[in-house]
């Protein structure tokens, strides 16, 4: 990309990480970004233990000035006008990013403030761990690419599932996110999503292989949600079957040191030498999960590492103090606020139509599940600018709970050995 420099470049593992930045509008955001993205850029050179595979590396940015519609999105200015403008203008632009070896690219919208600076870090530790898988690790049909008739890979649950997976879990590895928000954040919204897989129809190779044709395309962004739980639950089995030797980043760096930049594995082959690298009763994973089409065991497997979840939890579960009175709530965007718009006769709280209620998750819940019934809380309410705030005691009712995870405060030393080896040994907050 040839512009006006704004460059701002920093070592990283013996390599030269450049942040090169393009603006419409002309804003100089290199630092800015540099500044989004360094401490988990510093937790993968911790989890590749500084062995990266390049000596320079460049992320090239195009931001595409859209600060026309910050009132709209920062909640400020809603009108019919701009609504449909931003529809108009913003549909289909495919906005995201690509890697290509030494360096990625990335299209992003600027809508004013510090929207473009949200989840930059994300994409671009994405973006960073292809260097990994495939640019270090690829099938025949990625290093002979045929551009003309493209013909797939069976495995995209190791090029963008395992890169995603790498991308949350050196985060947590690192100390850049905790134990509990991969756990209860992260993991929980992919295992939801990876929940509409129709892995009865397909398998994952399957998939991977048709994922240009019908019915096979539409499933593609699983790669990223359920090829990203593959990764953390052949983590578990691997760490599990090699008494904690040996990781998934292990094999992972193994086999690319065996093959490399230039050098392609045969589709059909790749799965026999990862297992030989393990464990021979790791085929079976593959056999039932991925080339297979049962069900994820993700409670089977999160339960090894002191990790409960249940897909569909019935039971005793907190009336939510707020939630579950007899009031008409709205959620305001970009706060952690409801709003009061209507209270009704059996409602047992002093509030008033108007009030602004503090969201109360952190009070509700914990890493180890819903807080206890009989516990107190306090509900935060700001009336006409004046706050204060209503005692509370907690009280359980019966219900369900879709995809509850926590940790286990009564797990095994075995468990507990296993969770510090794969998050990290660091206390759960």
């Amino acid at each position: 990309m040839v512009s006006k420099p704004d460059t701002t470049s920093f070592r990283l593992g013996g390599a030269k990480v450049t942040i090169g930045v393009f603006t419409e509008n002309g804003r100089e955001l290199s630092e800015e970004i540099y500044g989004a993205v360094e401490t988990s850029m510093k937790a993968i050179e911790n989890f590749l233990e500084g062995n990266l595979p390049v000596d320079n590396y460049a992320f090239i940015f195009y931001i595409k000035d859209y600060t026309e519609f910050e009132g709209l999105f920062n909640g400020t200015e809603i009108s019919a006008r701009l609504i449909f403008k931003a529809i108009r203008e913003l549909a289909g632009k495919g906005f995201g990013a690509l890697e290509h070896g030494n360096s990625s690219v990335y299209y992003l919208p600027d809508f004013g403030g510090n929207s473009v600076l949200n989840d930059m870090a994300d994409v671009c530790i994405h973006e960073f761990f292809h260097i990994l898988t495939p640019l270090g690790l690829h099938s025949e049909e990625i290093g002979q690419f045929n551009y003309i008739e493209p013909k797939m890979s069976q495995h995209l649950w190791l090029y963008e599932g395992i890169t995603e997976y790498f991308a949350g879990i050196s985060q947590v590895k690192g100390g850049v996110i905790t134990k509990d928000e991969y756990i209860r954040d992260l993991l929980r919204g992919k295992l939801k999503t990876s929940d509409k897989f129709p892995n009865e129809k397909m398998s994952f190779t399957e998939m991977s292989e048709n994922v240009l044709e019908k019915p096979y395309e539409k499933q593609y962004l699983q790669v990223y949600q359920r090829g990203a739980i593959i990764g953390a639950l052949l983590d578990i089995r691997i760490m599990e079957l090699t008494g904690g030797k040996l990781t998934l980043r292990d094999v992972i760096l193994e086999l690319r040191d065996r093959y490399g930049l230039n050098k392609s594995f045969k589709d059909e082959d790749i799965i026999a030498e990862f297992v030989s690298i393990v464990h021979p009763d790791l085929q079976e994973f593959f056999d039932r999960y991925i080339t297979g089409k049962e069900d994820l065991p993700s409670s089977e497997y999160l339960a090894k590492a002191g990790i409960l979840y249940d897909r569909s939890y019935i039971g005793d579960i907190l009336k939510h103090p707020i939630l579950d009175e007899d009031l008409k709530t709205k959620r305001l965007r970009r706060t952690d606020q409801y709003l009061i718009k209507k209270v009704g006769k059996n409602c047992q709280l002093a509030l008033e139509k108007g009030d602004k209620v503090r969201v109360m998750d952190a009070e509700l819940s914990g890493p180890y599940g819903m807080a206890a019934a009989g516990s107190k809380a306090t509900i935060e309410v700001d009336r006409n600018g004046k706050v204060f705030e209503i005692p509370v005691i907690l009280e359980n009712k019966k219900g369900a709970k879709a995809y509850y995870i926590r940790f286990d405060a009564h797990t095994s030393d075995e468990a507990k050995k296993l969770q510090n080896l794969w998050l990290g040994d660091g206390e759960i907050e």
